[in-house]
């Protein structure tokens, strides 16, 4: 909101000012606003449920900023009115205010929340609070658009009610979507490309986790793949860096983001895990326990060496190896980093 009654409050000092007045340092956030008919309803808040499960503080994101708010709607015969009765979803999270283009809090799982309620369960936008994505196409929602259009011709035919934006969201001329270098997180766009999220700050455009035909700008630490052919010769070819849905040795999906598969290096077909056995190791390591223990010895002090850079720009994260023994797997995992004599620990 940009104005309200109490502006016009007594000069009190700003005691009575409202949260959004531009006088003082109070809330500052976007709102996407949707209604998806009742009988859809289930199957959307379902798939919220399960991108809890992959990241359960993924809705702090919202909840930090007055949460999702929820409201029953009635159809109405408006020729541009909800045509059956829907819930209506108010998400409210954190915008900057000073850099726009700064990635928000799980910026990944709000903006997959927000393109599956539009575009997999064809929710309504709210007119005023949404992002551009959001009308790509919303005409086509509504049955009676047609004769709104005929309408709004008769009584309006030099366009004096007509801007730019009207005309883009009702199909006439233009688009709404606008492509360029970090689009996406301003909903400009939906990503097709890394450079519409920002790269440089690590994020990328990826596949949602849930609603697997969503784009999002997801945070990932190293790019889509690592070769370290050069620093562990023969022994490793490759490092496959995973989303975070990947489950590796039991862990939860919420915490498992990265994966080291133990590839052979010579001979195979490429990417294809390998068992230790298939490794050319030193004639003085006999045993495979022994070849275990040395391959998880040589992974953590050469790749800690490479990632060592990566890791300390991430403080939130932090890193431990474990694996079934036939691979190697490096895990990242929310809280304090230790790196001490080589060893990684986590606590």
């Amino acid at each position: 909101m940009s104005s309200g009654t109490c502006l016009d409050s007594h000069q009190d000092g700003l005691i009575t000012s409202c949260p959004w007045d531009p006088r003082i340092k109070g809330q500052f956030f976007h709102q996407t606003a949707f209604s998806i008919p009742l009988t859809r309803v289930k199957g959307f808040i379902n798939d919220i449920k399960s991108l809890v499960k992959i990241e359960p503080k993924s809705l702090c994101a919202l909840e930090r900023s007055n949460g999702v708010l929820i409201r029953y709607v009635t159809s109405s015969s408006a020729f541009l009115g909800k045509e059956e009765k829907a819930l209506d979803f108010d998400l409210t999270y954190y915008r900057s205010k000073d850099e726009p283009l700064t990635p928000r809090l799980y910026e990944d799982f709000i903006e997959e929340i927000e393109q599956m309620g539009i575009f997999k369960y064809n929710a309504l936008p709210h007119w005023g609070k949404n992002r551009n994505l959001a009308f790509d196409g919303v005409i086509r929602k509504y049955k009676n658009a047609n004769t709104f259009l005929k309408v709004k011709e008769r009584f309006d035919p030099l366009g004096l009610f007509s801007t730019e934006w009207t005309n883009q969201i009702l199909g006439l001329k233009g688009n709404v979507t606008i492509v360029k270098e970090g689009c996406a997180l301003e909903g400009l766009c939906v990503c097709s490309d890394d450079a519409h999220c920002a790269p440089k700050k690590g994020y990328l455009c990826r596949p949602g986790k849930v609603y697997t035909k969503a784009r999002v700008c997801t945070h990932i630490c190293y790019g889509s793949s690592v070769n370290v052919s050069s620093l562990i010769p023969n022994f490793f070819s490759t490092i496959s860096i995973l989303n975070s849905r990947s489950v590796m040795n039991g862990a939860s999906p919420a915490h498992s983001l990265v994966s080291t598969t133990a590839v052979a290096g010579g001979g195979g077909s490429s990417g294809a895990a390998a068992g230790l056995d298939d490794f050319h190791f030193p004639p003085d390591i006999p045993s495979m326990q022994e070849r275990k223990d040395e391959a998880m010895r040589v992974l953590k002090a050469d790749l800690m060496t490479e990632l060592d850079k990566e890791v300390k720009s991430l403080e939130e994260d932090s890193w431990m190896f474990e694996g079934p023994r036939s691979r190697i797997h490096l895990i990242s995992r929310r809280g304090n980093f230790l790196k001490k004599g080589g060893e990684v620990k986590l606590w």
